[in-house]
């Protein structure tokens, strides 16, 4: 899992020079979870040569101390980060779970610690143009997460999404 989370680190990284922070307006997409204290979202949104791409991330807490990190991720730098996601060999034992799924329609990886109760999920919601929703969670199940990530309304954020994407001319 740790190289999982190094290799999404990674990816991110690698793109902030290209950085431009976005505004509230531009990418108001990920919304509050009820019974979730959020933080106020981070958007950047990149744009040089043929890439352009956005990310959001927000925190959010609970009061019995669980935690999520979100981030929605499209255009190139979602697909960049499908591409190192993708293909993983599925693992199960006691200790630890690395599986792909289908909720909902879409294609998820999920990648759990049941012992400790933390875990990373991927949900791979558009292909072309890539739209990828990612999290981290601590003290959630991974039974739990899903119900919690899909109030967030996926429909929603593929649809928001793209109309950013096009609006910057990226479709």
């Amino acid at each position: 899992m740790k190289k999982l989370l190094a290799i999404v680190t990674f990816l991110v990284v690698c793109l902030l020079p290209l950085e431009v922070l976005a505004s509230k307006e531009e990418l108001s997409f990920l919304k509050d979870i009820p019974g979730w204290k959020a933080s106020e979202p981070h958007y950047l949104k990149y744009a040089g040569g043929e890439q352009k791409a956005f990310y959001i991330r927000r925190f959010y807490e609970r009061g019995d101390g669980a935690r999520l990190e979100v981030l929605f991720a499209g255009g190139t730098q979602g697909e960049k980060l499908a591409q190192a996601l993708k293909g993983r060999l599925e693992v199960e034992t006691s200790d630890f779970i690395l599986k792909y799924r289908q909720i909902d329609g879409y294609q998820a990886l999920i990648s759990y610690a049941p012992k400790e109760k933390k875990g990373f999920v991927a949900v791979f919601l558009k292909d072309s143009p890539s739209l990828l929703l990612l999290a981290r969670f601590s003290a959630v199940s991974d039974k739990e997460i899903w119900p919690i990530l899909k109030k967030l309304s996926w429909p929603r954020l593929i649809s928001q999404g793209l109309a950013f994407l096009k609006k910057e001319g990226n479709l």
